[in-house]
């Protein structure tokens, strides 16, 4: 990975055929990246570019500047409660 210090940290959820793709783009422009999938397995080939594997939601978006989403199941939706 060739983050870049000016680049905003992005964490991504979901890492379905679309978040995969997504991703590795943004890994490839130069963003910091964590990543997590409720499949772990999903993790590997981002990891071996560079991204942070996080185990929770709350993980990967603690200190992101930016976090995305690409899962809409009934029960991804359930590990994404945010405080109101």
């Amino acid at each position: 990975m060739n983050a870049s210090p000016h680049k905003p940290k992005v964490a991504f959820i979901g890492l379905g055929i679309m978040g995969q793709s997504m991703a590795g783009h943004l890994l490839a422009a130069g963003h910091p990246l964590s990543v997590y999938n409720r499949s772990p397995e999903k993790m590997a080939a981002l990891v071996a570019r560079g991204a942070q594997a996080c185990t929770s939601v709350a993980q990967a978006a603690a200190d992101a500047q930016v976090v995305t989403r690409t899962s809409t199941t009934p029960a991804s939706r359930c590990s994404y409660r945010w405080p109101t």
